[in-house]
């Protein structure tokens, strides 16, 4: 079995798109979706439906997510294990991120770190919200990154990191509705929304941010395994959707509205890096915790 084509299927359930994928793993379209194949025949088993406009997980797929996610994380583990072993003077630090997260904004935040120690190098790895935990607890990642509404309190220590404004990708069946501005909760309340699976943490916050103000939250009965797929379902009509700024597709032509929350302010998804209670013992990772828990949030950014 090839691990490099066990982390094309990860990619296309990221991006929800084959196209997507290809970009994002340097390989052309056909390299990814026949090593996909090989991996569907060795199994026996779809883990894709493919039409001319859209990607879905089968629920065959799904079901094996999760370990394809371990295999793949597992390789990556040895390899930075063996790098470390061979080159001991390099120092490394293993981030687990949701998907959620922008992982661009957060080597932003931990530049002056990285001024001051140019020995350590990060590694990051994405995990769903759940194998962030486990990870964490297990000691496999010295730090994890997810939304607030996310994070499981016991045996860990948290620290916010920054703040991602939500947007409102209409439902392509109703855009005369909304004008191009922004949109407060209360107006959405009635709004069919679409979700993902709730492995990123996306699911959870929009919940929270509906519970918060007191709202209810009329869920399309479908849910979404990408936020690609979001954006793809809202245009086509099934329902609207909700996604931090950073998450739209740099490519998407529908809007995106500012959501408002009842008091006026700009709706806003919450970031924290978590890490374990238990003390550490390498000198570099307990200098970045030590960051985390003196850091105040100031301009988006660790100070």
């Amino acid at each position: 079995m090839n691990i490099r084509h066990l982390a094309f299927v990860l990619s296309v359930a990221e991006t929800g798109s084959f196209r997507s994928a290809a970009d994002a793993c340097n390989v052309t379209q056909p390299t990814l979706s026949a090593g996909i194949k090989q991996i569907e025949h060795q199994f026996g088993a779809k883990i894709f439906q493919r039409s001319t406009r859209s990607v879905a997980i089968t629920e065959f797929g799904r079901q094996v997510l999760t370990a394809i996610s371990d295999v793949v994380a597992s390789e990556e583990a040895l390899l930075a294990q063996v790098r470390q072993l061979l080159k001991p003077e390099v120092k490394l630090i293993r981030i687990g991120v949701s998907p959620i997260v922008e992982v661009p904004r957060i080597m932003d935040l931990f530049a002056d770190y990285q001024r001051q120690y140019p020995g350590v190098e990060f590694v990051f790895k994405e995990c769903f919200v759940d194998d962030l935990h486990d990870r964490l607890h297990s000691e496999t990642l010295d730090l994890a990154i997810l939304p607030e509404t996310a994070i499981e309190r016991k045996g860990i220590k948290t620290s916010r990191l920054y703040k991602d404004p939500w947007v409102f990708l209409p439902s392509g069946a109703e855009l005369n509705r909304f004008a191009d501005s922004a949109v407060s909760l209360r107006e959405l309340e009635n709004q069919p929304l679409i979700l993902t699976s709730g492995h990123c943490g996306l699911s959870q916050a929009t919940e929270a941010m509906f519970e918060t103000e007191g709202l209810s939250l009329d869920l399309y009965p479908g849910r979404a395994i990408s936020y690609a797929a979001l954006e793809n379902w809202a245009d086509l009509g099934l329902g609207a959707a909700l996604l931090p700024a950073s998450k739209v597709s740099r490519l998407r032509q529908g809007p995106c509205l500012p959501i408002l929350e009842t008091d006026g302010s700009a709706a806003m998804l919450e970031l924290f890096a978590c890490w374990s209670a238990k003390p550490k013992e390498a000198r570099h990772v307990a200098s970045l915790v030590s960051l985390l828990e003196s850091s105040s949030l100031e301009s988006g950014a660790v100070k």
